[in-house]
């Protein structure tokens, strides 16, 4: 894939609640802030966001949500005041041209328009780096990102099997019919 993190200029801008925020690539010195957002997370945005029960982060999964491998993933986080209030990041899926997205918002920190900031974000980079298609396994009843992905062109189909996960699928070249029901 094209591009590298170092491609990816930082983002200020204010949120639509008049916070000014920076978006920019997670760096390796952001493992304790990243840590901290994680905490500030309400039981319900974690499992929102894991699909299970998650407690806390081990050492290794800070790690590597701070260290990721610029090869096959890309990952941003939003800053207000010092502090790590979202984060975003896609992954290549192997053997295709397809990535992986995964959005978290704390929880004070939604409706801020965050979550559109960072998707889109995420869509642009990917584009860029040559991916076909960005995909994302979302909960049922995770109405707000099905919404944010439904206003940012997304497909929202369900999952063969499973009632309780949606995914939501964009292409992102020009061209790239696959982004309708593939």
């Amino acid at each position: 894939m094209e591009g590298t993190v170092e491609d990816f200029a930082p983002r200020e801008f204010v949120s639509s609640r008049g916070a000014r925020i920076t978006l920019r690539v997670v760096r390796p010195e952001d493992e304790a802030g990243f840590h901290a957002a994680f905490l500030r997370l309400s039981s319900e945005s974690r499992y929102t966001r894991f699909m299970s029960v998650v407690r806390d982060l081990s050492e290794a999964t800070l790690h590597h949500a701070t260290h990721p491998d610029a090869a096959r993933e890309f990952a941003l986080v939003a800053v207000a005041d010092g502090q790590i209030v979202a984060g975003g990041r896609f992954v290549a899926v192997p053997k295709t041209a397809d990535c992986e997205f995964a959005v978290t918002v704390v929880d004070d920190w939604q409706g801020h328009g965050l979550g559109g900031a960072l998707l889109t974000a995420l869509k642009d980079a990917a584009a860029a780096r040559g991916h076909g298609r960005m995909e994302g396994y979302v909960l049922s009843t995770n109405l707000a990102m099905r919404k944010l992905g439904a206003r940012l062109g997304f497909t929202d189909g369900p999952m063969p099997g499973d009632a309780t996960t949606r995914l939501l699928v964009v292409g992102l070249q020009e061209g790239d019919g696959r982004a309708a029901g593939s």
